[in-house]
């Protein structure tokens, strides 16, 4: 596969192209893709978005899967993902190479992966990560390892678990990340997500805490209600999202929307909001 676009600008005479290619051998066994591609700094599609311009970038990964005809396992592989960000002025941008070193998939929807890795960052300007913590501009590498779990949602109960250490611009980052989902009936929904990073930089150290809890209602197959709330430890707020869903058919869905952002402690309310929102497809 290859492609080309081109943006056209008004006052802008250069850089707005982008470019690239992509070999790919999709297969079950054996799977892989490399994908390169250019994007000059003033490439801008106004009716889309771009991630990343000024770059050029290399992207792929290699994949093998060994299926089991018996056991509680369906497969058993390994993978190895590459990717590196370039500045077309000069300059690495960021990089990341990771192997998962065993991973699987078993008869009954559940998943694990055990990975180590390697990325790297090329800050032009420094940037403050926390309260008066502050990472130097800088070329860092830092190594990774982990793993991640995650059990079939066919289950009342199910979840997932992610632990990642290792190094971090300097210093240190450990992250714990685990999630409980509760479906007691094809009605009902209730999760809860927890997520810490236990930083240890050289100019000081801190825990940022992130929780997130949902509750959804099946009422029938017209009426829903969903419910997100999110709180942290570094912007200090929680958030509130709610919304009854009307979908009377196909193609057309009504919500009718609640947002709040209340302080820490849950007294002061900075910002609410309310909504109706309707949306309908039409069809030729």
């Amino acid at each position: 596969n290859s492609w080309y676009q081109r943006s056209e600008t008004s006052g802008v005479h250069r850089g707005q192209e982008a470019y690239g290619a992509q070999l790919a051998y999709p297969n079950d066994r054996f799977d892989w893709y490399v994908d390169w591609r250019r994007i000059e700094i003033n490439f801008n599609p106004a009716l889309g978005f771009v991630n990343r311009s000024g770059v050029r970038q290399v992207d792929g990964q290699w994949r093998w899967r060994n299926r089991l005809d018996e056991g509680r396992w369906q497969w058993l592989g390994a993978r190895l993902q590459y990717f590196r960000s370039d500045r077309l002025g000069g300059g690495l941008q960021s990089q990341s190479a990771y192997l998962n070193v065993l991973e699987g998939f078993s008869r009954s929807n559940d998943f694990f992966t055990v990975f180590v890795g390697q990325q790297k960052e090329g800050l032009l300007q420094p940037f403050e990560i926390f309260e008066d913590i502050v990472i130097p501009a800088d070329d860092y590498a830092f190594d990774r390892y982990g793993f991640y779990l995650e059990t079939g949602e066919h289950r009342t109960l199910s979840g997932t678990l992610e632990v990642v250490d290792g190094d971090f611009f300097g210093g240190s980052n450990l992250l714990i990340a685990p999630s409980l989902n509760w479906r007691p009936t094809r009605h009902f929904f209730a999760g809860l997500d927890y997520a810490v990073n236990r930083i240890d930089l050289p100019p000081g150290e801190f825990h940022s805490r992130l929780y997130r809890l949902r509750a959804n209602i099946a009422f029938n197959a017209d009426w829903a209600w969903l419910n997100f709330i999110q709180g942290d430890n570094v912007s200090d707020t929680i958030s509130i999202n709610s919304r009854l869903r009307w979908e009377p058919r196909p193609d057309r869905e009504y919500f009718l929307v609640f947002n709040q952002v209340l302080g820490r402690d849950g007294y002061d309310v900075l910002d609410t909001e309310v909504a109706l929102k309707a949306r309908f497809n039409i069809r030729f």
